[in-house]
């Protein structure tokens, strides 16, 4: 491998911007900050998921500046701090700066260049990323040539690796469409029983959540009956009437038995609870007057029903 970036590399940029043996600040930002993107992507997309990965340690600082054309040098930040415990930055870095050379001599090729990137990065989202990012990075000074280069003692530059500059149809060639899938969208409801303090009849503090329950097809909230009490009239029962209890459109409560096909309606709870009471009564009452008469096979059930449940 001939690059070190613990060492540092020079990058050569030639032509118009270079041409001064200067760097204007803007070019030099772009080109570091492309550099750290491309290197801190690069991380993640092929480091070891299982290892401990802190992206600070990819950061590049300006450590020289040669003339010859502008010729700045680019390193890995040196204040390195092992903030994470068991993570070897030092071999993580050279993963990341063999990506660099990597991608360096392949985009010579753009064909090698899309074989490279489909078979290193098999993620789809993350491939796109680095070809984004390489692309900015071979982009940083413009229509202005870029190298990596070696600077002799004697001052001279020693050609390494030429930047070759990725055009945006060459980027969009090697971008990948990803497909986004229709979100599937789920409800779920669930019925909760809620503890509330009441002081003096008004509601005090938070309130507490006792149980949640899932509500599925089979799940509903019920009334239970011990007795049922209409005017002068009350049916002692064999055992407890539940019943559901549903709102409709108008928020109106309904206490319904389903297998008594009856129901009481109101605006409160109690108060439907009250009419159901009533409708009950004029149920039994209106069966009791039918002895004789010939019921059909719904009827009959009714009646049975009702004689199976009322005990007096």
């Amino acid at each position: 491998m001939k690059l070190n970036l613990e060492e540092g590399i020079f990058i050569q940029i030639a032509g118009t911007i270079g041409q001064y043996n200067t760097l204007p600040i803007e070019i030099l930002v772009k080109l570091m900050e492309n550099m750290q993107s491309l290197f801190q992507n690069i991380a993640i997309a092929c480091l070891d998921e299982s290892q401990n990965i802190d992206l600070n340690q990819f950061k590049v600082e300006l450590s020289d500046f040669r003339a010859g054309s502008a010729v700045p040098k680019l390193k890995f930040t040196p204040r390195f701090q092992q903030k994470i415990v068991a993570a070897d930055f030092t071999a993580q870095r050279v993963v990341v700066t063999k990506e660099l050379e990597n991608l360096v001599t392949a985009a010579a090729d753009p064909r090698k260049l899309n074989e490279y990137l489909r078979v290193r990065f098999k993620d789809v989202e993350w491939r796109n990323n680095i070809v984004h990012l390489f692309h900015a990075f071979t982009n940083a000074a413009g229509n202005s040539p870029m190298a990596i280069v070696n600077m002799k003692t004697d001052g001279q530059v020693e050609p390494v690796y030429p930047i070759r500059r990725m055009t945006i149809g060459q980027r969009d060639a090697l971008l990948v469409e990803i497909k986004q899938e229709e979100p599937i969208t789920e409800h779920e409801m669930f019925y909760r029983k809620v503890q509330i303090t009441r002081v003096n009849g008004k509601i005090t503090g938070k309130s507490k959540i006792l149980a949640e329950y899932m509500v599925n097809a089979s799940t509903e909230i019920s009334y239970s009956f011990d007795s049922i009490k209409n005017d002068n009239n009350t049916y002692a029962l064999h055992d407890r009437l539940h019943c559901k209890v549903e709102r409709d459109d108008d928020d109106n409560y309904i206490i319904k038995s389903e297998m008594l096909d009856t129901f009481g309606k109101g605006e409160t709870e109690e108060e439907a609870a009250k009419n159901f009471e009533h409708a009950f009564d004029t149920l039994f009452q209106s069966y009791k007057e039918m002895n004789g008469v010939a019921l059909n096979e719904r009827q009959l059930r009714i009646k049975g029903l009702l004689n199976l449940l009322i005990k007096s």
